[in-house]
């Protein structure tokens, strides 16, 4: 009998966690499915695409992407009546970012993504076999049932979390270090989606911010999508550095 049961609980994660949930591997790729499928997801695309959120705080995004390897992504933000601009770059893998009027960083947090809004793509990276998934059991994302797992990958993690019946992305948290060094956990939570060449896009991102002197996530921009569009050709500059 102790023979038995040991041997359950050795072979309990090759079907579902034993909790009930679905295996990560399992939720990935359903997720990646959900979304187009690898095939359709690796196609390469040119495009730009602009987001804002003018209820919560004023925001605007515009981001040009090469896929799947490049994308440079400005940000725009009012806080307090001052004007800040952002950008995230990443060119075959590697990532840097930067203030307007600054030098590019490479930040210590080797993220998997560079643009929430083309977030299917970003799901293929976790195929890795750099990259370790964990389950992390189901919650709710806007009233519905969400699966998910951690993603980890050297010393940095993300939890992902997809929508039980559809496998659409419908949360991401994960760590994030300001250039002044002081951290924070992110959360933004995914909807609206809608079919973009073959791949599901979410048109809006709900972005939560929590640390500092925020004791739990504060609501900081609704961005909905307000242009995307796919090109034959991009700026021959599109993703330059800052000189």
């Amino acid at each position: 009998m102790r023979l038995f049961y040991t041997f359950s609980l050795l072979c309990c994660p090759l079907l579902v966690s034993c909790k009930g949930n679905p295996e990560p591997g399992q939720i990935l790729e359903k997720a990646i499915e959900a979304h187009g499928g690898e095939k359709n997801i690796n196609k390469p695309r040119k495009g730009i695409i602009k987001a804002a959120s003018k209820d919560i705080a004023v925001i605007t995004q515009e981001e040009v992407f090469d896929f799947p390897k490049q994308a440079k992504r400005l940000t725009v933000a009012d806080f307090e009546g001052k004007l800040k601009k952002g950008y995230t770059l990443m060119i075959d893998g590697q990532h840097w970012e930067w203030e307007d009027g600054q030098g590019a960083r490479q930040p210590t947090q080797k993220m998997l993504y560079a643009s929430p809004d083309w977030s299917s793509l970003y799901l293929i990276n976790l195929k890795k076999q750099t990259v370790k998934l964990t389950a992390i059991g189901r919650i709710k994302v806007d009233a519905k049932s969400a699966v998910g797992f951690r993603a980890t990958w050297g010393d940095t993690a993300g939890d992902y979390y997809f929508d039980t019946k559809s496998g659409l992305l419908a949360q991401a948290n994960f760590p994030w270090t300001k250039g002044d060094g002081k951290e924070y956990e992110l959360k933004t939570v995914y909807s609206d989606y809608k079919e973009v060449d073959g791949i599901q896009v979410a048109y809006r991102r709900l972005m939560y911010i929590k640390g500092g002197h925020y004791d739990d996530y504060v609501l900081m921009g609704d961005l909905k999508v307000t242009d995307l569009a796919i090109l034959d050709k991009l700026p021959a500059d599109a993703f330059a550095l800052p000189r």
